[in-house]
């Protein structure tokens, strides 16, 4: 699931954690929640010619790039703390909650914030079965099952993420 904004008429300086919420249900007992938000550079990019003339391939331009800003993975299993894993139930409302790393990074005027919210991120991170077993490392081959994700992101039941926003005017 994509979101993207329109273009930043301004700057938007990050700095600090993010934080992730996610409500969603599932037709499995076990999901992979990965979010990840996103620096979209204007289609019009060109870099000024004093640097380009210093990249390797001085044609080379950046024009519509997608700079992966910050990306997390939750296992839905440790919703409930990590010391107690629990399944989903499947066709239930099921929120997601966690923290992502600390970021410091600007988006500049003429940028657009893509977040991005999906469920499998593999080989980056290894393959949720979708079906809740005691141990995911020994899943047999026939607990892997398709599964069908809905996120919600209406008002009343939002997905949302928190940017740690600064403002330098104060």
């Amino acid at each position: 699931l994509t979101f993207v904004s329109a273009p930043l008429q301004d700057t938007l300086k990050l700095e600090g954690p993010l934080s992730a919420t996610v409500m969603f249900e599932t037709t499995g007992s076990d999901a992979d929640i990965i979010v990840k938000l996103i620096d979209v550079y204007p289609d019009s990019f060109r870099y000024v010619k004093d640097v380009s003339e210093e990249l390797p391939d001085p044609g080379y331009q950046m024009g519509g790039y997608q700079m992966l800003v910050r990306g997390n993975v939750f296992r839905a299993r440790y919703r409930n703390g990590f010391s107690s894993p629990q399944p989903l139930v499947p066709g239930s409302m099921s929120e997601v909650s966690f923290s992502m790393d600390d970021i410091a990074h600007w988006f500049l005027p003429g940028h657009r914030i893509m977040v991005q919210v999906q469920s499998s991120w593999f080989p980056l991170a290894d393959r949720n079965p979708q079906t809740y077993v005691e141990n995911i490392y020994k899943a047999r081959v026939e607990d892997y099952m398709p599964a069908e994700i809905k996120v919600y992101h209406q008002q009343g039941s939002a997905s949302y993420i928190e940017l740690p926003v600064i403002d330098d005017t104060l």
